[in-house]
């Protein structure tokens, strides 16, 4: 059974990585994938767009396995309650906006950063609405302007060295700490983070400056030269006070903090 199980994944994904399979899959479901403004869009029949990515292999992101997925990483009520109806949320790498729709479904506001010029593209495509509020900006230890590198996979565009490979392409972005961006906004506490840079989740962190964040998940992958950020993020977060925990399901990948007070 296990070989046969084994074998029918195997095959899956042989033919998700056929484009006549992918285009005939969505087309059995009513949708369509075109290109349009240099971007991907998934769209119904008559044309209406239904979700927007950067580069074709995305296109399993508009998939409600994809959203289940990223639930389970980010959304989880594993340790403690992540996201409740009254709470503001900070989202910093939005990527396509998954995330952030499920943010936007369960929590009050929404700030999503994404510095990528493409990848931004389609968030604000896919997550268009009163709650929510994209911003430009890479986060960072502190403010300033640097270059952002465009990688060949679009989920890997990134302040350091893209971990597929870079594009030869290049950007000039601002970086902000989360303490100036919260100033910016007028907002003095977060109720949730979510935080995926690259391999530069310290360094964010660190940017938190007297910014009240109560409850967050970290990416502590290895993004940083091959190596896992998890015990640097344990470690500085630990130090500020939080209780951290990792999750069983995707350790080392994924940490868990909350502010001890609040446990």
């Amino acid at each position: 059974m296990a070989v046969l199980s084994a074998m029918w994944t195997h095959l899956w994904i042989v033919l998700f990585g056929k484009k006549w399979f992918v285009h005939l899959f969505w087309l059995i479901q009513g949708r369509r994938i075109v290109e349009r403004d240099g971007i991907y869009v998934l769209t119904d029949l008559l044309g209406r767009e239904r979700f927007a990515f950067p580069q074709f292999q995305f296109h399993r992101n508009a998939r409600t396995k994809r959203k289940r997925t990223l639930e389970t990483k980010w959304f989880a009520d594993e340790y403690f309650h992540c996201v409740g109806p009254e709470d503001t949320v900070l989202e910093v790498g939005g990527f396509t906006g998954v995330s952030t729709r499920i943010a936007a479904e369960r929590g009050s506001e929404v700030y999503v950063l994404e510095p990528s010029p493409r990848n931004r593209r389609c968030l604000e495509r896919n997550v268009r609405g009163d709650t929510v509020t994209v911003l430009p900006y890479a986060a960072g230890e502190a403010d300033t302007t640097t270059t952002f590198n465009i990688g060949t996979m679009a989920s890997k565009d990134s302040l350091g060295a893209p971990k597929r490979g870079s594009s030869g392409q290049s950007v000039e972005v601002e970086v902000r700490t989360i303490e100036s961006i919260c100033a910016e906004l007028g907002i003095d506490q977060i109720d949730f983070l979510k935080l995926d840079a690259e391999g530069l989740e310290p360094e964010v962190l660190r940017g938190i400056g007297d910014v009240e964040v109560t409850k967050m998940v970290v990416s502590g992958s290895a993004e940083r030269d091959g190596e896992f950020t998890a015990p640097d993020v344990i470690s500085l977060l630990e130090s500020e006070g939080y209780e951290t925990f990792r999750s069983q399901a995707f350790e080392p990948y994924f940490v868990h903090a909350i502010r001890r007070q609040h446990v």
